[in-house]
C-alpha cells in the first residue's frame, strides 16, 4: 500500500502531472487565468493566489509550502482532471477540453447509456463495500479479482467458493452498504488466474450489458483517446485529504464520472499473482479507493476500453484492456459481450489455466497459487478490515491461506449516520462499571493519525521545547503515536498524554456502541510510560477520554469502528474526578465541539482539535501518578460566514476537586484564553497558528490580560 505522500513527493508528482497533461506550456500557464469561470466558481481569490504562487515556485525549482501545494493540487484536478457526481442520470459539464462530453449530444447520450449498468460492490454482512462492478452479459457482473477476494475463496472456474458475507451489486447513484437492497452476487463464474478480473452470476433486472472494446491499447494510445472512468471513489487517507475534499466535493462512495485520456504507460506493471508482466493500459482520469472495478469508457463508441484495477496517485492508473480479455476464449464462453471482431486467442494463457484447473490440483493448491505477489501497490483500493467486533448471530468460516484459520463471524450492529448534534453530547468520560473482571487488554492501532492538513489551513500540533521533547515517548523517531483519526504525545514522566490531536468530520459521523470494547494498553509504549487500570480501580476517578469517542466515529463504517475501538487506548485517558462531569462547567467542556457546530457556520462541518492536561509541578500524587487539575482544549475551524480560519483555546480547572469534596460542584472555572496564555500555561509552542487566534483581547479579563470567563452556554462562541 502506498504511504501518505510527503510534501516533496507531492510537489514532484504535481510537476510531472502538469508537464504530462499540459505539454510545453509553463506550469503557471497551466494553472490558468483566475477569470476562467468553468472551474473557479466557488474558489476564493486567496486560494487561487496560493495555487499560482506554488506553480511559480515549482517553475523556478523552489519548494512551495504544503498549504499552497494543496491549493495547486485541487485546481489542477478541478480544471484538468475533475470528477463529477452522477445525479438523476446526468452530470454537470466539465471545463476546458472535456466540455464536449456534455455539449456533443451523441457523446452525451452514449455516456449516459452506460450509467445503469455500473454499480457498487457491497458486502452487506459487514456493512461495507469493496469497489465497483458492471454488467457485461445476461445476469453477468464483472469486477476486479482483488475486490472478489474479499468474499470468495479460490481461483479459476471449478472450485470457487462464495463466502456467506452477502455480496451484492447496487446500481443506485448513492447506495447504502448497511442493508441488503441491491442484487445478490449468487455464484462466482470465474476468478481469472492472470488478469485482475472476476465474473459473477446475479439475478439482475433488464439492464443492457456494456460491450467490451476489442481495440488494442496501442491504437487507443495513438488516438490520444478520451475516456471516462465511472465508479464509486472513496476518501483515501494516503492522498491529500484537503485536495480530495475540494476535488470530490466531500461526497464519496457515490457514483461519479471522471474524464481523462488513455496515456502511455510510464513503467512496467507485474501480475500480483504470477510475478509476470502484463500488458495493462494506462489512463489519467482521477480515481481513488473504491474505484477498483470501474468501467473505463471510450466516449467515441461507448465500449469498455478497460477494467480499472490499480494506480499510483498523480502518476498513472491502470486497466485490464478489453482487447486482452477478448483474447481469452473462456471469458467469451462465460457470456461476456464484446464489440467488433474478436482478436486471435492468447495461447500463453492455456498453461496458466491448465495449472490452475488441473485434476491433480487441490482446492488448497489453487488457493495457494492465488496468493498475491505484491509487486505494485493497489493505491485505488482499500483492503477490507475484518478486525471490527461482531455481535449477535455467529457463522463459522474456514479460510485457507494456506494456514487454516477459524474465524467466527457475526452480524454487525447497524450504525446509521447521524448529525454531530445527535450523537456527541455530554461528558467526555465513559461509564467505568469496574468489577473483578479484567476489562482491559493489550493492542496497537494501524491508524494514520491526526491530519494537520484536514482543514483549508494547516493546523500543526504544538512544538515541544527541548525539555518536553526529551520527556515525550518517541515511536519510530516521532513524538506522536498514531491512531485512527487522532495522535497522542505521551509524557514518560507523567505516564499520561501531554496532548492529543484529532480531526472531526461532522458530516460523516456514525452512531456506534461502546458495548464489548475493553480499555487497551498500547503495546508500542512501554508499560512504565502509560497509566493503566491500576490507577482507576476502587476510587472516584474516571478514565476520561481526551479525544472524545463520539468525535472520532466518522467516515466509512469500518473506519469509524476502528476509531471507536482506538478511542479506548489508555494513552487517550486522563484521570477525572467523577464530580467533574456532574458540574455544569464540566458539561460545557464536554460539549465544546457540539457548540461550535451549533453556533458557528463551520465550513464543511470539519474541525481539528488539540487538547490535554496542564501538568504542574505541584499536582498531587496518587498511586505513583501526579493527577492534573487543569485541562486545555484548542479548536480550529474555518468560519464560512466571514471566510476566515480561526482558532479558539479554552482552559478548565478541577483543581478544587482533587482530593476534597468540601466545595460546591460548580466551583469549576471555564475560560477562553489567548494562544500566548495557553503557551504560558502548558509550556507548548503554538506560534505556527498564532495568527489565527480568535481571542478578543478587548474582552473582559478575569485571570490576567489573556483570559475570558465562560459563564454560560451562550457565551462560548
Amino acid at each position: 500500500m502506498e504511504a501518505t505522500l510527503s510534501t516533496d513527493e507531492l510537489a514532484r508528482r504535481l510537476a510531472d502531472t502538469i508537464e504530462s497533461i499540459g505539454g510545453p506550456a509553463s506550469i503557471e500557464e497551466f494553472v490558468g487565468s483566475t477569470e476562467d469561470a468553468d472551474f473557479m466558481e466557488g474558489v476564493s481569490s486567496r486560494r487561487i493566489t496560493e495555487a499560482r504562487n506554488a506553480a511559480s515556485k515549482l517553475q523556478r525549482g523552489r519548494k512551495p509550502s504544503a498549504a499552497s501545494l494543496y491549493h495547486l493540487e485541487a485546481i489542477v484536478h478541478r480544471k484538468h482532471r475533475p470528477s463529477h457526481r452522477i445525479r438523476n442520470n446526468t452530470f454537470d459539464a466539465f471545463p476546458g477540453e472535456f466540455r464536449r462530453l456534455r455539449d456533443d449530444p451523441a457523446i452525451y447520450q452514449r455516456i449516459k447509456e452506460t450509467f445503469s449498468a455500473i454499480g457498487r460492490i457491497d458486502i452487506t454482512e459487514l456493512a461495507t463495500y469493496e469497489g465497483t462492478g458492471f454488467v457485461v452479459g445476461r445476469n453477468l457482473v464483472m469486477t476486479n479479482r482483488h475486490v472478489a477476494e474479499a468474499f470468495t475463496k479460490g481461483v479459476g472456474r471449478l472450485r470457487i467458493q462464495l463466502q456467506p458475507l452477502g455480496p451484492e451489486i447496487d446500481f443506485r447513484e448513492e447506495p447504502s452498504s448497511e442493508r441488503p437492497d441491491g442484487f445478490a452476487l449468487k455464484e462466482p463464474v470465474m476468478v481469472h488466474p492472470y488478469w485482475d478480473m472476476a465474473l459473477f452470476e446475479a439475478d439482475l433486472p433488464d439492464i443492457e450489458p456494456l460491450k467490451l472494446s476489442t481495440t488494442t491499447y496501442e491504437a487507443l494510445l495513438n488516438r490520444n483517446q478520451v475516456i471516462v472512468a465511472i465508479g464509486y471513489p472513496a476518501r483515501d487517507p494516503r492522498n491529500g485529504l484537503q485536495a480530495q475534499r475540494e476535488i470530490f466535493g466531500d461526497e464519496f462512495e457515490v457514483k461519479r464520472i471522471a474524464p481523462g485520456r488513455i496515456s502511455r504507460r510510464k513503467r512496467a506493471i507485474t501480475s500480483r499473482w504470477l510475478s509476470a508482466p502484463v500488458a495493462a493500459l494506462a489512463h489519467d482520469a482521477s480515481t481513488l479507493g473504491g474505484a477498483s472495478g470501474s468501467a473505463i469508457i471510450n466516449v467515441d463508441d461507448g465500449t469498455v476500453a478497460g477494467l480499472h484495477f490499480a494506480g499510483r496517485y498523480l502518476i498513472e492508473n491502470y486497466g485490464v484492456p478489453g482487447y486482452e480479455l477478448a483474447r481469452d476464449p473462456r471469458i467469451i464462453d462465460a457470456g461476456v459481450q464484446f464489440a467488433g471482431a474478436r482478436p486471435a486467442p492468447n495461447d500463453d494463457l492455456d498453461a496458466i489455466w491448465l495449472n490452475t484447473e488441473s485434476p491433480d490440483s487441490t482446492p488448497g493448491d489453487a488457493m495457494r497459487r492465488s496468493q498475491p505477489q505484491i509487486v505494485i501497490s493497489h493505491a485505488n483500493h482499500t483492503p477490507l478490515d475484518r478486525s471490527n467486533p461482531m455481535s449477535e448471530r455467529t457463522d463459522d468460516l474456514i479460510v485457507e491461506i494456506p494456514l487454516r484459520i477459524h474465524i467466527s463471524l457475526g452480524r454487525p450492529t447497524n450504525a446509521p449516520a447521524a448529525g454531530v448534534g445527535a450523537n456527541a453530547g455530554g461528558a467526555q468520560t465513559e461509564p467505568d462499571d469496574l468489577d473483578d473482571t479484567p476489562d482491559y487488554e493489550m493492542g496497537e492501532s494501524t491508524g494514520s493519525g491526526y491530519d494537520p492538513e484536514f482543514l483549508n489551513e494547516e493546523t500543526p500540533v504544538p512544538t515541544l521545547p527541548k525539555k518536553l521533547a526529551k520527556d515525550a515517548f518517541h515511536y519510530k523517531g516521532s513524538p506522536l503515536i498514531h491512531y485512527t483519526h487522532f495522535s497522542v504525545c505521551q509524557s514518560k514522566s507523567r505516564r499520561l498524554p501531554r496532548f492529543v490531536a484529532w480531526n472531526i468530520d461532522g458530516g460523516e459521523m456514525k452512531q456506534l456502541s461502546r458495548k464489548g470494547i475493553k480499555f487497551i494498553l498500547d503495546r508500542r509504549v512501554p508499560q512504565e510510560y502509560q497509566a493503566g487500570n491500576e490507577l482507576y480501580v476502587d476510587n472516584k476517578y474516571d478514565r476520561g477520554h481526551v479525544a472524545r469517542r463520539a468525535d472520532l466515529n466518522w467516515g466509512p463504517v469500518k473506519e469509524a469502528k476502528r476509531a471507536n475501538r482506538d478511542s479506548f487506548f489508555f494513552t487517550n485517558m486522563t484521570p477525572q474526578h467523577e464530580k467533574f462531569n456532574q458540574s455544569s462547567k464540566g458539561g460545557l467542556w464536554g460539549r465544546l465541539e457540539n457548540a461550535i457546530f451549533e453556533d458557528v457556520d463551520v465550513e464543511d462541518l470539519r474541525v481539528s482539535v488539540i487538547a490535554g492536561p496542564i501538568f504542574r509541578d505541584d499536582d498531587k500524587t496518587y498511586r505513583n501518578v501526579q493527577i492534573p487539575a487543569d485541562f486545555w482544549k484548542l479548536i480550529a475551524f474555518h468560519d464560512a460566514e466571514d471566510d476566515e480560519f480561526k482558532v479558539a483555546a479554552f482552559i478548565i480547572t478541577q483543581r478544587d476537586l482533587v482530593f476534597t469534596e468540601r466545595r460546591q460542584i460548580d466551583d469549576f472555572r471555564l475560560y477562553q484564553v489567548s494562544l500566548s496564555k495557553l503557551a504560558h500555561e502548558t509550556g507548548l509552542n503554538f506560534d505556527e497558528i498564532s495568527d489565527f487566534d480568535s481571542f478578543d483581547s478587548q474582552s473582559e479579563s478575569v485571570r490576567g490580560a489573556a483570559a475570558r470567563e465562560i459563564t454560560s452556554r451562550e457565551s462560548l462562541f
